[in-house]
């Protein structure tokens, strides 16, 4: 790992390190930037090691099994000679793997092995890997695994995984269910026509999406009807609407005009938005520009449905506005935006972000596996844009004013990046 980018960038940083308790938790180290004021838990177990892991988004995206957190413990333990934890912990824990695909795993550790081995047989293979028909029952392998040992341990991103999955099922199913056509043609207070009928399905059974039809095709009531079809479906309380500031009150307007639901459109001092985000109504709306100012006080903001209007003016990555933006949580979403891909392939990968930070890959894969750079690095082409085509065709729906009919994805990209 001598040449590793993450190590390189590291070194850079003047991280805050601290142990924690190593009798508890043993491996274990707390991690914070003292620019962004973030902090991340680390877990180091030698440079090798699968057991490795950082809380932070780099390490879950890029399938390298380190990040720049788990390099800086790394050279501080090197730096104030300390031991390395190499053992197998004493508690058994589920987890979720990075590397490659994600996938739900067990570790069991060296208390009760036995135990745990006889009880993993129905749920995990020999790989230590979940079994996919134990999605659904899951659940009885952690009540009787509290049973063997209360300090059995199951972290909190592999049961938001597994209720992820759980959720694409049911969503599925019920968008196959014969009365599902009903219920998104009653959706909103209008009629609408089949295109966005079809909008609307693909965004309810994709969970997340982004909507990128061509303007004048009604990419609001396709958000509208799908944020309305999951609240009569009970699946959620709340819609966060960011948006350019022009767009505040007509975002306001076509929901009193389509739905029955109440709306508010946060504004004024940084007190009064601070309560109106906790308001009852249904749907808030907010501007960029108040969301990046708010977001510097508040650190985070967490909505059941969240819907990003012109989400074009984030493909730049690092404005202030870009980053307030991913700190939005939410469990479902649509993207609107008539132009996600203009002329760069990365504007395309920046994007997606909002939606699904796996779908494209690690983004240093991205680049390799679809960009061409002439000797001189300057960009000459492009590659492999059908498996770009292939990666989002469930996430990404484009219908044109001719036809209103989806674009072969592929065929698009390449339009945009021939432009």
């Amino acid at each position: 790992m001598a040449n590793c980018p993450t190590q390189t960038n590291c070194r850079k940083r003047n991280y805050g390190i601290a142990e924690l308790n190593s009798k508890d938790y043993p491996g274990y180290y707390q991690v914070s930037n003292p620019l962004s004021k973030n902090e991340y838990k680390v877990v180091y177990r030698g440079e090798e090691s699968p057991w490795n892991f950082c809380s932070c988004m780099d390490f879950k995206a890029s399938r390298l099994g380190t990040c720049k957190h788990l390099e800086a413990v790394k050279l501080w333990i090197e730096t104030h000679k300390k031991k390395v934890y190499r053992g197998i912990p004493p508690y058994t824990s589920v987890y979720l793997s990075y590397k490659d695909e994600r996938k739900v795993c067990l570790r069991i550790g060296s208390e009760h092995a036995n135990e745990f081995k006889k009880l993993a047989k129905p749920y995990f293979t020999e790989k230590g890997e979940m079994r996919p028909d134990a999605l659904f029952h899951i659940s009885d392998f952690l009540r009787e695994a509290m049973k063997i040992d209360n300090t059995f341990r199951w972290y909190p991103d592999a049961l938001d995984f597994i209720l992820d999955q759980r959720d694409k099922i049911y969503r599925t199913k019920l968008s196959e269910e014969p009365s599902f056509s009903n219920q998104v043609d009653t959706a909103l207070k209008a009629k609408l026509y089949p295109y966005q009928k079809e909008g609307i399905r693909f965004a309810f059974k994709a969970g997340k999406s982004i909507i990128a039809d061509e303007m004048g095709l009604g990419k609001t009531i396709q958000a509208l009807g799908t944020a309305e079809l999951m609240r009569k479906q009970g699946m959620i309380s709340s819609v966060l609407i960011i948006c350019p500031t022009s767009l505040k009150y007509q975002w306001k307007k076509e929901i009193e005009r389509f739905t029955d639901s109440d709306a508010i459109v946060i504004e004024g001092n940084h007190f009064k938005r601070k309560e109106q985000y906790k308001a009852q109504p249904f749907y808030k709306i907010v501007s960029y520009n108040s969301l990046s100012n708010d977001i510097k006080l508040m650190h985070s903001l967490s909505t059941d449905f969240l819907i990003m209007d012109e989400v074009q003016r984030l493909k730049n990555w690092n404005t202030q506005i870009s980053k307030a933006a991913r700190h939005v949580e939410s469990q479902y979403a649509v993207i609107l935006s008539g132009t996600p891909l203009e002329n760069k392939l990365e504007e395309l990968y920046s994007v997606m972000q909002f939606v699904d930070q796996y779908a494209l890959g690690p983004y240093y894969e991205f680049i390799d596996h679809t960009i061409v750079k002439s000797e001189t690095g300057k960009v000459i082409g492009y590659k492999n844009l059908n498996a770009i085509g292939e990666k989002l065709h469930n996430i990404l729906i484009r219908r044109g004013k001719k036809t209103y009919r989806c674009n072969f994805l592929c065929v698009w990209i390449r339009c945009c990046l021939c432009q």
